[in-house]
C-alpha cells in the first residue's frame, strides 16, 4: 500500500483535477521524501498542477521559527522541480504556526474562510499578502474525495476535488476537510 503522501496524487486521474494539489506536510517525515514521493507520482500520472501546501492543522510544532525553517525547506525543494506553489490558509491558523512571518509572501496565498461567499470580502492582510490568489469558501461532496468550493480571482468560482497529500497518521481515512472548514 503506498504512503498517503502519494495516494491522493495517484486517485488523480480525471483530466478535471489534474490542476491543485494538496499538502498537508508532516514534520516527521524528511522534506526531500515528501517532495520526491509526490513529484513521482505527478510526472508518473503527468499532473501538471499547482501545489497547495497546507498551513492548519495540530501537526505542526508549537516553535515558530522551526516552522518557519521547516517551510522554507519544503518550499526550496518544491521549487527545484519548478512547480507553481500556494499556500492553504488562514489568518489564526498562520499567525500560531508561523509567527507573524512574511517570508512566503511572494507565494500564492489560497485564503480560507468557509463563509459560503465566494468574493474576498472581510480579507484582512497577514503573512505579507494584501490579497489572495484564491479563496476556500465552502465545501460540498462531489467527488470520491472532499470538495473545496473555491474562488479564484483571476476566474470564476470552481468546485475543486481536494487532493491531500499527507503521509501524517492521522490522514489515513478516505476522506478529511481542514480543521477549518
Amino acid at each position: 500500500r503506498p504512503p498517503r503522501s502519494t495516494q491522493g496524487v495517484s486517485s488523480a486521474a480525471s483530466d478535471v483535477y489534474k490542476r491543485q494539489v494538496y499538502m498537508l506536510p508532516s514534520l516527521k517525515v524528511g522534506v526531500e521524501k515528501q517532495v520526491a514521493d509526490i513529484m513521482a507520482v505527478l510526472k508518473d500520472k503527468k499532473i501538471l498542477s499547482m501545489m497547495s501546501i497546507v498551513v492548519e492543522g495540530k501537526d505542526w510544532s508549537k516553535d515558530t521559527k522551526k516552522n518557519v525553517e521547516f517551510l522554507k525547506s519544503l518550499v526550496a525543494e518544491f521549487t527545484k522541480n519548478k512547480l507553481m506553489l500556494a499556500i492553504q490558509t488562514e489568518a489564526g491558523a498562520w499567525t500560531r504556526i508561523m509567527g507573524q512571518s512574511t517570508d512566503f509572501s511572494k507565494l500564492l496565498l489560497w485564503w480560507v474562510k468557509h463563509d459560503k461567499n465566494p468574493e474576498p470580502v472581510k480579507y484582512k492582510a497577514f503573512g505579507g499578502w494584501k490579497a489572495p490568489f484564491a479563496k476556500q469558501f465552502g465545501s460540498a461532496n462531489l467527488c470520491e474525495n472532499s470538495v473545496g468550493q473555491n474562488s479564484h480571482y483571476t476566474d470564476q468560482s470552481t468546485n475543486t476535488c481536494l487532493l491531500y497529500t499527507s503521509p501524517s497518521p492521522r490522514d489515513l481515512s478516505t476522506s478529511r476537510m481542514p480543521s477549518s472548514a
